[in-house]
């Protein structure tokens, strides 16, 4: 008895196994893989500093970014801002945006984890608030 030919989704490949005449379905990997998403972090401590020094963390992430296969959807910033404490805006914001359970972020890039914090205490905390959201902390340099 002979099968009728089944149609397959565009994205789909069909392999006959030649001892056992099955029809197996496989879908192309990228087709059902979410891509990687990405949030950045830029810190400048003293306003002496120019905004030199926070358009170079922003290229470093851009670049970093540029080359894999993960999508850098923002970079937050907060300048004039010690990372001795997590009371900056920018750091706050990209905690909440990273948290959505619809963002798909998976990863917070920074140039440095003092850029973060530079506090080990504060850092672990964060570590493991991201983590329990499947995001992760990604120091590029």
């Amino acid at each position: 008895m002979t099968m009728p030919e089944l149609p397959l989704a565009d994205n789909a490949t069909a392999e006959t196994a030649s001892m056992a005449g099955t029809l197996t379905i496989s879908t192309e990997a990228s087709a059902t893989t979410k891509p990687e998403r990405a949030l950045g972090y830029v810190r400048v401590a003293t306003q002496r500093l120019t905004d030199s020094f926070l358009d170079d963390q922003k290229v470093q992430l851009q670049e970093h970014y540029a080359n894999r296969p993960v999508e850098l959807v923002n970079i937050y910033s907060d300048y004039g801002m010690s990372g001795a404490d997590d009371n900056r805006p920018g750091l706050q914001a990209m905690i909440a945006h990273a948290l959505r359970p619809d963002s798909g972020i998976t990863q917070i890039g920074v140039c440095g984890l003092d850029r973060l914090c530079r506090s080990d205490f504060l850092l672990d905390i964060y570590r493991r608030k991201l983590a329990s959201a499947s995001v992760s902390i990604v120091a590029i340099t």
